[in-house]
């Protein structure tokens, strides 16, 4: 598996592990856009519009109905935009409005019949909205001699008491644009973080980075084991335990060639500041087990004895951290093998880089790199199971 194939899987992973992000995003969103709006109708434009609306029916001239030419909307429109429509809709409603003013609040239009014609006023007041429709009502039946065409006018409905246009439809409008855009912000963050983040999160970044073998993979739950029972897996969940298992049998597959070395294993952590026997009881496990694998064979004449490599205490040596003691790859002998520990989603890349380095120029035998406080499921999503164990 190439690094590409694995950004991008692990992304999409990273996007769907960070789905209460996306939820938090689409909440707030609609939140804040439809605070906002009801704020800025109540507080910030002298609160909500009321509309009070009219009717009027035109009865058109004989030779018009058969002509079928009817007078549009446009024509309408512009007579109660004119100073005759005006006057007379100021001297009624003795207001103060200036024409452009009147204009904004008024709308003319054939709403579904060309003879109905429909007057719609907004104010903040609906009281004024009423006695403002119903002036232009009247201003039109008025000015009907206007038009030729028209044999009469006639108010079918009178203008009503103003009717809150809240933002009852818009409001909803406004939440789901809010919450949209929530998600949307959410999930740029998400993808920020990602290409920000330059941690090692799963052991095929380690071999695809580095020029270093993963040895194995310890996930979370691995560091609450009691490594002294007699059977480690008796009370992990089975999603858990089968993980486990299968990440052991890696460890101890690629921990094979390291222990028949004969070396001493010096164990360094590049992120844990203090010292543990965590990663030393993690060995002594695989070397157990290792070791009652050679004794079963040496036993059948299969393989030769290695009790004088797996017998020895002093096999593994725990050094300080490279946190607490920068100076700990200086004190490594010739005798020895190192084995890097690496905290998943904690160490970075160009750290891990840097330390690969300085052990090169030491000439530090370097066996490889266990990644432990792993993901369980990020790994068992996205890698498992694998083709063959010891694979990554």
């Amino acid at each position: 598996m190439n690094k590409e194939e694995i950004n991008s899987r692990l992304m999409l992973l990273t996007i769907l592990k960070g789905w209460r992000f996306l939820l938090y995003g689409l909440l707030f969103g609609a939140m804040i856009f439809s605070a906002v709006y009801y704020l800025s109708i109540h507080n910030f434009n002298g609160g909500e519009d009321y509309e009070s609306r009219g009717m009027i029916l035109i009865d058109y001239a004989d030779d018009v109905e058969k002509a079928g030419i009817y007078i549009n909307e446009l024509t309408w429109s512009n007579l109660a935009s004119s100073d005759l429509v005006y006057d007379k809709v100021v001297l009624e409603t003795d207001s103060h409005l200036l024409k452009d003013e009147l204009r904004d609040k008024v709308t003319v239009l054939l709403e579904s019949d060309i003879r109905v014609l429909v007057i719609k006023v907004k104010d903040k007041d609906p009281k004024f909205a009423q006695s403002l429709c119903q002036a232009y009502l009247d201003a039109f039946i008025e000015l009907q001699y206007e038009f030729e065409d028209v044999d009469s006018l006639r108010i079918i409905d009178d203008a009503e008491v103003g009717k809150s246009q809240a933002p009852d439809k818009k409001i909803l409008n406004v939440t789901i644009l809010g919450a949209i855009i929530g998600v949307l912000v959410a999930l740029g963050g998400i993808i920020l973080y990602f290409i920000f983040d330059d941690t090692v999160k799963v052991p095929h970044t380690i071999s695809a980075e580095f020029d270093v073998k993963c040895l194995g993979t310890l996930i979370k739950d691995l560091s609450k084991v009691n490594f002294k029972a007699d059977n480690i897996y008796i009370d992990m969940p089975f999603n858990v335990k089968r993980m486990v298992t299968f990440e052991m049998a890696i460890l101890k597959d690629n921990m094979r060639s390291v222990f028949d070395t004969g070396k001493k294993i010096r164990l360094v952590d590049l992120d844990r500041p203090k010292a543990n026997s965590y990663g030393v009881d993690v060995l002594n496990l695989v070397r157990k087990e290792l070791f009652i694998d050679y004794r079963h064979k040496s036993d059948r004449g299969e393989a030769e004895n290695m009790d004088a490599v797996y017998e020895k205490d002093e096999i593994i040596i725990y050094s300080e951290s490279v946190i607490d003691n920068p100076v700990c790859f200086n004190e490594i002998t010739e005798d020895e093998i190192v084995i890097l520990m690496v905290k998943a989603s904690s160490t970075s890349k160009a750290y891990i880089h840097t330390m690969l380095d300085h052990l090169k120029g030491l000439n530090v035998d370097v066996a490889g790199i266990i990644l432990y406080d792993a993901d369980n499921w990020l790994l068992s999503s996205l890698f498992f199971p694998k083709k063959k164990a010891g694979e990554y």
